[in-house]
């Protein structure tokens, strides 16, 4: 069960502020809290991640993960899954700025052998 609060505190400069946190408890048992300008935005949040814990798919590192850290965990799940990784797992990233340079290439410069 998620739980919202109002938040006040005042800035360095003596500004008062004001905010809505949402504090929950994860599947894992992990404290999580939220922050959000309105009241509004604080229950719908709320009402949402109440539905994603019941369920089972709420994910807390889900936004903490980039595309190339993604990437690179895709990869290496492919390759400890089959001896000689699939050319398709290792085209979907060929093509991406971020992701073509941590590709490993083949001595005829292709992402992959072509043979398979």
């Amino acid at each position: 069960m998620a739980s919202i609060r109002k938040r006040n505190w005042h800035t360095g400069k003596g500004e008062k502020r004001t905010a809505w946190a949402v504090d929950f408890v994860d599947a894992s048992g992990n404290r999580q809290r939220r922050q959000f300008d309105s009241r509004g935005a604080a229950d719908a949040f709320r009402v949402e991640i109440e539905g994603q814990l019941r369920t089972g798919t709420f994910r807390a590192d889900a936004a903490k993960v980039t595309v190339k850290e993604a990437a690179d965990l895709f990869l290496e799940h492919c390759e400890d899954r089959a001896p000689n990784p699939t050319r398709c797992s290792r085209e979907i990233g060929a093509w991406h700025p971020v992701l073509a340079p941590s590709l490993p290439q083949s001595s005829d410069g292709l992402c992959c052998s072509g043979s398979e």
